[in-house]
């Protein structure tokens, strides 16, 4: 996943392998640190 916050993009890598099952937030909206972002199944 990459993130972008005030023109810098950060690259986030899973810790293990699976697919993404559920996304919690859409495009633009506002994300506060510890967020749960998106769900990961394996």
């Amino acid at each position: 996943m990459v993130t972008e916050a005030m023109k810098m993009e950060t690259n986030i890598k899973a810790k293990a392998d699976g697919a993404v099952s559920d996304v919690k937030f859409k495009e633009g909206d506002k994300v506060e640190k510890e967020d749960l972002v998106i769900v990961v199944a394996e």
